[in-house]
This record gives C-alpha cells, sequence and structure tokens, in this order.
C-alpha cells in the first residue's frame, strides 16, 4: 500500500473504493493518450483502475456481508480456496477454504446476542492484489454480558478476478478478550 495519492487513495466509506486517481496520463483524463504508444502505461492505469473498482466492491461486499450476515454475499466474493488467518495466529484459528469459512463465521456470529461489524476505511494496492482494512467489531455473547468492542486491522489478499483469497486479522488488545470458544477448530467441530 502507498500513501503516495497516484498509486491509490483511502476512503472513511465501508464501501470504499480506492482506485488509482486519474491524472494526466490516463485515457480518461487525455484521450488522445491512448493512441500514443509512449504512454502504453495510461493503458495499463486504465486496466488497473477496472481491477480496483472490482476489488473495492469485494471487499465492500465482504465486510457489509459479513456485518448483515448475508452469507450469499460473502460467498459470492471469496474464492474456493479462501484462507482465513485468525488474531491468534496459529493454526487452530485459521480456517481454510470458502465453506470451511462460512460455516466459521456463520456460526460464531449466530451464537451472538448481538453483533457488529463495521468497515471504517480500506486501503487497497495500485495493483488491486491486496488491501489493508481497518474495522471495528462489538460482540455480545449474550443478553447479560457487556458489549465488547474490537478493534482490527485486516490484510487482506485478492485474485486477478478481484475475490477474496486471504485474509489475515489484526487486533489491538481490548482490556476484556472475546471468549475462549471463538476459534475455528472449536467452532467447526461442533455437530
Amino acid at each position: 500500500m502507498s500513501g503516495n495519492g497516484n498509486q491509490t487513495h483511502r476512503t472513511n466509506s465501508p464501501t470504499a473504493t480506492a482506485a488509482p486517481a486519474a491524472d494526466a496520463a490516463t485515457p480518461a483524463a487525455n484521450p488522445a493518450s491512448a493512441a500514443n504508444p509512449a504512454s502504453a502505461a495510461s493503458l495499463v492505469t486504465t486496466a488497473g483502475a477496472a481491477a480496483a473498482a472490482t476489488a473495492s466492491a469485494n471487499i465492500a461486499t465482504f465486510w457489509h456481508g459479513v456485518d448483515t450476515h448475508d452469507w450469499g454475499a460473502v460467498a459470492s466474493v471469496l474464492a474456493e480456496d479462501f484462507t482465513r488467518v485468525g488474531m491468534r495466529a496459529n493454526e487452530e484459528d485459521t480456517c481454510r477454504g470458502r465453506d470451511a469459512y462460512l460455516r466459521f463465521v456463520s456460526r460464531v456470529t449466530g451464537r451472538m446476542y448481538h453483533h457488529e461489524l463495521r468497515a471504517r476505511r480500506t486501503f487497497l494496492s495500485a495493483d488491486a492484489r491486496h488491501a489493508l482494512n481497518e474495522a471495528t467489531e462489538t460482540i455480545q455473547p449474550g443478553p447479560d454480558d457487556t458489549p465488547l468492542t474490537m478493534y482490527f486491522a485486516n490484510v487482506m489478499a485478492l485474485t486477478s478476478e478481484g475475490l477474496l483469497s486471504r485474509l489475515d486479522i489484526y487486533w489491538k488488545t481490548p482490556d476484556r478478550v472475546p471468549p475462549g470458544w471463538i476459534t475455528v477448530e472449536a467452532t467447526l467441530a461442533e455437530p
């Protein structure tokens, strides 16, 4: 990810689009440049803008789908070999495969009395193959439990088609931690 405005930009919207900024080298800004062989990079930039738009839309669909528990929407933007590496960063908290991930996340959120996930901002790499997302998640396992808000940085990898292929979760440790049963291994072992 780059802070260079010509390569990527960020928004604070959950539907963030992080397409490369248009400049004089892009055909949209300078239509004659597409015909100029010296500006071949401008054609790549246009293709990159389309890839960035697809990746940004898919990332927004993912976060919104998890928040609203729309598992069909989530499934539609995940690669079949999707991998989720949880905040414990071990094999017990790693989920491999789109179907296993959907079972895991739907079971965890389904057990919550309250669950809310908000994408705060997303940064997309210039090639639209990597993203960094900041999110907050509030959980309340039971009606008598105090809500717990957690702050995450999520490193994401995307396929050339813009599907999410990897989610690696990093978090700021709150005063209280989530219940110990929220691991891939424990959740998927349930009947």
